[in-house]
């Protein structure tokens, strides 16, 4: 664990650089935030461009530090309908009864700093599924990509024009919510509730990031934020994306850095004949690895067992830096799905089933770069264009080196 830096937050003069209006907004926010008890870096400061508001740490680090720790009691919840839009303007709609006074006020602060940033009209120009037309093929195909909590996904008439503003208001809160797991004393069951972190979404979201921690046993119990960096570089956050698309879905920012590409959904077929369906899913090993497999952690999926089927929450195509590590999950699934099998039997099956997947995924993108060169020209087809060759580009990479890989005598190192 990082440690926290020294100083609590001093007076905002100073730190932040944005409009008047923009300003005294965040001002309002840090107030609110200040007397529910969050916790903030003396070294946070805030800096407003055209993609909206990003924070900075003011001192330069190579450690992870605490720049942030909410109090999970202070962060209101948020439920479909909580939040809806009107004439551009993001407004409370349907509060779940619990929200206390303060809640209340944290919800207002936040919702009238991104009014103040104009963020709703920015999220329907750049987010692919609000700025597409609502029967393009292209969009009807990355909408399906999306992560099973994705609104859309949840509920699929979100999708249709007359909720257009009920879509755009659950995607864009979808960037600044947290999943909090029911406590312990709760017997652990039932679904995760979803609270929403006031300037979470002012850290950029990449594969770089420190992940969110949550700690429902602290006192009191938080959500805390760390980051590396500072100085001219943006403060950064993992929110377990899976990979650039999924990225773009979920925070409206294509970042193209994201090092694996995430298999669309398919199926292979087992030895013995049953099907191992491939979702497009967050979830992977949480379980202690041995010290050989720790370097796989990224690419390890869930693995669902049934009578007739085997479910994986994912498979990715690595990167030129872990060449193997697909075949390596896949001989790793392999060897616990069929135990029997030869060592030249699991080969083939790992060999046929890695070239069935590569070729579903080029086709796949290869379709959507079709679709993209028909959009009009602008920064929507632009970063379409950038997120399918970059798809492409990526399965290309991993597809050059297999023949020398094959080749007799050739050494497979491990990722």
């Amino acid at each position: 664990m990082g440690a926290d830096t020294a100083r609590a937050a001093p007076p905002t003069a100073g730190r932040i650089h944005a409009s008047d209006a923009v300003r005294s907004a965040l001002e309002a926010l840090l107030a609110a935030l200040e007397a529910a008890g969050t916790w903030m870096s003396a070294d946070l400061q805030w800096r407003a461009s055209e993609q909206g508001l990003t924070a900075y740490s003011l001192a330069a680090h190579g450690d992870k530090r605490s720049y942030l720790r909410w109090p999970l009691e202070a962060l209101p919840r948020y439920q479909p309908g909580a939040v809806v839009l009107e004439n551009d303007q993001l407004q409370p709609g349907q509060i779940p009864e619990e929200t206390t006074a303060a809640q209340q006020r944290l919800l207002d602060a936040q919702l009238a700093l991104l009014n103040a940033l104009e963020a709703s009209a920015r999220w329907r120009a750049t987010h692919p599924v609000l700025a597409l037309p609502e029967r393009s093929p292209l969009r009807q195909a990355l909408a399906a990509m999306a992560a099973p909590d994705a609104p859309w996904q949840q509920d699929p008439e979100l999708l249709r024009p007359a909720q257009a503003s009920a879509l755009c208001c659950a995607s864009l809160l979808g960037r600044r919510l947290v999943a909090v797991a029911p406590r312990v004393d709760q017997d652990g069951t039932g679904e995760p509730s979803w609270h929403l972190a006031p300037l979470l979404d002012t850290l950029v979201a990449d594969a770089e990031g420190e992940p969110l921690v949550i700690n429902p046993r602290a006192v009191p119990p938080s959500v805390r934020l760390f980051a590396r960096g500072g100085g001219q570089q943006p403060l950064r956050v993992r929110l377990a994306q899976l990979d650039a698309l999924d990225a773009w879905l979920r925070d409206g920012v294509l970042d193209l850095s994201w090092p694996w590409l995430g298999s669309v959904p398919l199926t292979l077929r087992l030895p013995d004949g049953r099907p191992l369906r491939v979702a497009r899913m967050r979830a992977g090993v949480l379980a202690h690895l041995p010290p050989p497999l720790q370097a796989l952690r990224p690419y390890l999926p869930q693995v669902a067992v049934a009578n007739e089927e085997v479910r994986l929450s994912k498979l990715l195509i690595p990167p030129p830096g872990a060449p193997l590590a697909l075949r390596r999950v896949l001989g790793l699934l392999l060897g616990q799905l069929a135990p029997g099998l030869g060592s030249a039997e699991q080969q083939r099956w790992v060999r046929a089933s890695e070239e069935q997947l590569l070729a579903e995924n080029t086709a796949w993108w290869a379709a959507r770069q079709g679709e993209a060169a028909a959009l009009p020209a602008g920064a929507l087809k632009d970063g379409c264009d950038a997120l399918c060759a970059r798809a492409l580009a990526q399965l290309d990479a991993y597809r050059a080196p297999l023949a020398t890989r094959e080749a007799p005598g050739s050494a497979e190192a491990a990722p």
